[in-house]
């Protein structure tokens, strides 16, 4: 039987929310399609409790199943409580998941805990418009229109939304804390870092990645450490998150023990993204973290043109042989495999072709590791454009949405974004 879903969430990181009920549903559900997130504003009673008011991620599911209607409700409902769901809370209250059966096949469905189609999907325009995104031809048995007609008859106003967000792919925002940042966007006081990261979440960013030091060609690396700065504008920037009901991870952009050290408390550190390609005492400190991992390769830091790999016909190859050493050092650690993302290191210790070639060949790289794909800004783009660094943002965000990685490193969030949206529009039905 065919089954759509709708799926919402407005309470902490809102899409790993989202992304873990897709992953348990998928374990209900075969040939699982998703739509792209759509970021709605709370649905309130008249005189609801204005803490309530928290914006809601919403999406919606397509799937196959042999379950009963009410067996698959059993399974939704199990999935609702192992993601924290407490039975029992008020019916307007803020919620981490919100799993509901919309369409059973063609069935009408009149239970005491169970109707189907969802007796209020017409009137919900966070509900109609993801689902109509991989609906396809399918009617509406009570209304006896497909849904696609349906949403073109909604009031306008019942279709308003705040944002459109990828699930498919992570998106990570920079935030250069050297003033010697490489693409010219560093940042020079604690404020101007705390209104980029917001900029980044409320454009869709699910991580940051705070950049310490540049690592720009020519860089002397040691000498622009600032770690009280570094500590204050994590710190600063995780409870201006906090105070606004919003939701990220953080990532920091060293091998630096020292710096590592300095922020092991923020409370929204979750990965460490090492371009260093590596060492014991990086594996040591994930492991005792127990922090994500984005092992990076790479010739030289910083960079240098003078060194690059050796030129041949499958640069794949060289850098999948580098990767199945280093996820054997990593294994000695009893690092988990779900826990590290491999960026190939566009741009460090690779000439321009080679770094397209990279690109090329992401899929078959992919089929060994998540990726991680650092474009954002690089030289590399000099073999197709002659623009200043940060006119390359449209050039990268192209880039990312034919590129399959499950991590996009971008400088520019919002372009990112609107790129990945506009793919997974594109391929959901």
């Amino acid at each position: 039987m065919k089954v759509f879903l709708s799926i919402g969430t407005n309470i902490g990181n809102r899409l790993e929310n989202l992304r873990q009920a897709v992953v348990a549903i998928k374990s209900v559900l075969s040939n699982v399609r998703t739509s792209i997130v759509y970021e709605t504003k709370a649905l309130l009673p008249d005189g609801g409790d204005i803490a309530w008011d928290m914006p809601y991620y919403n999406m919606a599911v397509r799937g196959e199943t042999t379950l009963s209607p009410q067996l698959l409700l059993e399974s939704i409902k199990r999935i609702e409580a192992s993601m924290g769901r407490k039975a029992g809370a008020k019916k307007w209250a803020p919620r981490v998941i919100d799993i509901d059966i919309l369409l059973y096949d063609n069935q009408i469905i009149n239970q005491e805990n169970l109707a189907i189609p969802h007796p209020e999907m017409l009137k919900r325009g966070f509900v109609m418009l993801p689902l109509s995104m991989i609906s396809g031809a399918t009617f509406h048995p009570i209304a006896n229109k497909t849904i696609e007609q349906l949403l073109h008859e909604m009031p306008k106003e019942q279709l308003a939304f705040i944002k459109t967000i990828s699930l498919e792919t992570r998106v990570m925002g920079v935030v250069n804390l050297s003033h010697d940042s490489f693409s010219l966007d560093g940042v020079t006081s604690i404020s101007m870092a705390v209104n980029k990261v917001m900029d980044h979440v409320c454009n869709g960013a699910s991580i940051i990645d705070f950049g310490p030091t540049s690592t720009r060609p020519g860089a002397n690396i040691s000498n622009c450490i600032d770690i009280d700065f570094i500590y204050h504008a994590m710190h600063e920037s995780s409870a201006m998150i906090k105070s606004k009901n919003l939701s990220a991870s953080f990532s920091i952009d060293t091998s630096d023990l020292r710096i590592i050290k300095a922020i092991q408390d923020v409370p929204h550190l979750r990965m460490i993204n090492d371009v260093s390609g590596g060492s014991d005492e990086i594996f040591k400190v994930v492991r005792d973290m127990n922090l994500e991992y984005v092992l990076m390769h790479s010739l030289s830091v910083p960079p240098t043109s003078c060194k690059v790999l050796d030129f041949c016909d499958d640069i794949a190859d060289i850098l999948l042989k580098w990767l199945e050493i280093k996820l054997l050092d990593l294994q000695k650690y009893d690092i988990s495999a779900k826990s590290i993302f491999f960026d190939p290191g566009v741009g460090f210790g690779k000439s321009m072709l080679q770094s397209w070639q990279i690109c090329q060949n992401i899929e078959k790289i992919a089929a060994k590791a998540k990726i991680l794909i650092g474009a954002s800004r690089k030289s590399f783009f000099g073999y197709i454009s002659k623009e200043e660094k940060s006119a390359l943002d449209m050039h990268t965000a192209i880039l990312c949405s034919v590129t399959q990685a499950d991590i996009v490193r971008v400088h520019n969030v919002e372009a990112a974004m609107k790129a990945l949206v506009t793919r997974d529009l594109v391929k959901a039905v």
